[in-house]
């Protein structure tokens, strides 16, 4: 496998230029170190090569960045084999450094290719790949990479309501200084006082509650979006991410059952929410403790089921178009959080917390037995010397 890149950044002017808050130049060196590649060699002048050399971030990869001067022959004598040959006014992502770099010897991949003179071309599949060198192509770059912010375990209202709306104001925010972490703390505040107000048990106060906990649930895609398009991502920041989004929805839960013994004037409704309340708890302990201890990781996507093969999660099993995975898939939208945040706000506005606090209990019942099971199964994290 290559493990070396040439990266052509001798159009100063328009690698300079921002997508997504980043440099194109920037944003290529990174790209290339995540993909794998031991040594990164820059052809720039050298006003940008001095200026690469003092990016802190560019200093902490795994890759060993070189500056050549001049044009591409100057690069010549510092590759010894394979590599990957880049232009830094492009936009390219990982997948397709990656595919490059495992490429036969003169094969390109769109904007990448192996070796001097490649010319045959090769199928990048699904991979991110666009011009920007100039300010249009740079706009249709970054249209693209903000498209391919959507993930394939997003849920229907994800889809459709959630992310175009977090991504409109991600694009607002990411030539900001605001971080991933202080993106995550300003929306789950904004979900903590709406399950202050859902508390008070009146209708007001129990729709606009609600709205704020939708506004979260929107807001709460925006500090990943951040995250991925600026490099930002951290293990502090997923913890954070995960944890603080659980206490908003166990907080949620518990406030529509003291709503619904205040409207219906049923006292048993406020315990119905305390204890799926519990019940989401002892889950999302087990849970954390897995994430932990096995995974390494606060990212729940990271986390993986007793019944879960290598490489093939939940989501995937489900892909297959058969009668069970159909009905399965069915049954899982209506425990996704943005399913089920969205509906609450609708039963909400219609003066019905009962039905919502209902429908949590659901969830939180079948949670804790899946996690019961699961530790049954042999799921359960063992301690793991560190």
């Amino acid at each position: 496998m290559t493990r070396h890149a040439v990266l052509d950044a001798t159009r100063s002017d328009s690698v300079r230029r921002r997508v997504a808050g980043v440099p194109l130049v920037k944003r290529a060196i990174i790209v290339l170190a995540r993909a794998g590649l031991d040594q990164i060699i820059v052809v720039a002048e050298a006003g940008l090569g001095a200026e690469l050399g003092a990016d802190p971030e560019l200093a902490a990869l795994t890759a060993t960045i070189v500056h050549a001067s001049g044009d591409l022959a100057a690069a010549r004598p510092q590759v010894d084999g394979p590599f990957v040959l880049a232009r830094a006014d492009t936009v390219f992502d990982v997948g397709l450094a990656k595919l490059a770099a495992a490429a036969p010897l003169a094969t390109t991949c769109g904007v990448l290719q192996t070796g001097w003179d490649a010319t045959a071309s090769s199928d990048i599949g699904e991979a991110l790949s666009h011009d920007a060198s100039t300010p249009e192509a740079l706009k249709r770059a970054e249209d693209a990479l903000f498209k391919s912010l959507g993930k394939r375990t997003d849920g229907p209202v994800s889809r459709l309501i959630n992310r175009p709306v977090s991504t409109f104001v991600t694009r607002r925010l990411v030539g900001t200084n605001v971080t991933p972490n202080q993106m995550t703390v300003v929306a789950n505040m904004i979900g903590a006082l709406g399950v202050v107000l859902v508390f008070q048990g009146t209708w007001a106060m129990l729709a606009l509650g609600s709205l704020l906990v939708q506004l979260q649930s929107i807001l709460d895609g925006c500090d990943g979006e951040i995250a991925r398009l600026k490099f930002k991502s951290s293990r502090i920041g997923e913890w954070l991410d995960n944890v603080l989004d659980d206490q908003v929805n166990v907080g949620y839960g518990i406030a529509l059952g003291f709503a619904a013994t205040s409207i219906s004037g049923q006292w048993w409704w406020m315990w119905v929410g305390v204890g799926a309340g519990a019940a989401f708890m002892v889950h999302n302990l087990v849970y954390y403790a897995q994430l932990a201890f096995v995974h390494r990781s606060g990212n729940p996507f990271n986390f993986r089921w007793w019944f879960e093969k290598p490489g093939i999660d939940v989501t995937a099993m489900l892909a297959t178009p058969t009668v069970m995975t159909r009905v399965g898939g069915a049954l899982r939208s209506l425990v996704r959080r943005d399913v089920f945040l969205f509906a609450f706000l609708g039963l909400a506005i219609a003066g019905l917390p009962q039905l919502a606090v209902t429908w949590y209990a659901a969830i939180a019942a079948s949670q804790f037995v899946l996690i019961v099971v699961h530790v049954a199964n042999g799921g359960a994290p063992k301690p793991v010397t560190l």
